[in-house]
């Protein structure tokens, strides 16, 4: 009995010094760490995008109507082009300059780039040209400051709803000719209140314009924060 137990031993000494011999050879290299894991918020940087151009296209036409953004802010327009109607879009900081220069039902000279988006064929505006005036699009738009930022306090009945380009409700506007903004969310669980005539009030964040951005009907624009509605007050996230 104990002659088989020292062989067992032997042969289990011998295996483990072969696996050392085999797995530390002299001069071989120890494969690197495995990497650590993702941790959330840390996601990679993506890959250098290489610099590209596009062709611009000059299109010849009559303006047929100012489109606004979601935030009800101007930064398009409906074009008649060659029997065509097109939607264009431009920067919304320019909105100012086109809205004084070339007024809905100008005849005007676009230069641009068509794009394919979800909505459809898209022709993003980067000059526009009426007789000897020209509006481009060479100075980026000023970043918005955190300080012209101030809390809001509104009240007032819904006159009418706000939709967004896909005629979803993003919003509500008051009597006082203010805009609400309203999250998704917030739409869907407050929807059996959201009809014109129900007085509400509530407060939120009221963003100053940027220098050239206009809105239609000049409306107040404020993010809500929390809403009162029928006794009840719900925080809007």
């Amino acid at each position: 009995m104990k002659s088989e137990l020292k062989k067992i031993t032997v042969a289990v000494a011998i295996a483990l010094c072969a696996t050392a011999g085999y797995a530390q050879q002299p001069g071989q290299l120890l494969p690197p760490p495995p990497a650590p894991p993702h941790r959330p918020g840390m996601a990679p940087a993506p890959p250098a995008r290489p610099g590209a151009v596009t062709q611009l296209t000059t299109l010849d036409g009559k303006i047929l109507e100012y489109t606004t953004n979601d935030r009800r802010e101007y930064d398009g327009f409906t074009f008649q082009s060659s029997g065509s109607t097109l939607a264009i879009r431009f920067p919304a900081h320019l909105a100012a300059q086109l809205l004084k220069v070339a007024p809905a039902g100008s005849s005007v000279s676009l230069g641009g780039a068509q794009d394919e988006t979800p909505e459809g064929p898209i022709f993003h505006l980067y000059s526009l040209r009426k007789g000897e005036t020209v509006v481009s699009d060479n100075v980026p738009a000023a970043l918005p400051d955190p300080a012209a930022e101030r809390a809001k306090d509104f009240k007032g009945n819904i006159t009418e709803l706000s939709h967004d380009r896909r005629g979803m409700i993003n919003g509500l506007i008051l009597s006082g000719k203010m805009l609400i903004n309203l999250p998704p969310a917030a739409v869907g669980q407050l929807s059996q209140y959201l009809k014109p005539g129900i007085s509400l009030s509530g407060t939120g964040v009221q963003r100053a314009k940027p220098a050239g951005v206009v809105t239609a009907d000049n409306l107040d624009t404020v993010d809500a924060r929390t809403l009162s509605i029928s006794g009840n007050t719900y925080l809007v996230r």
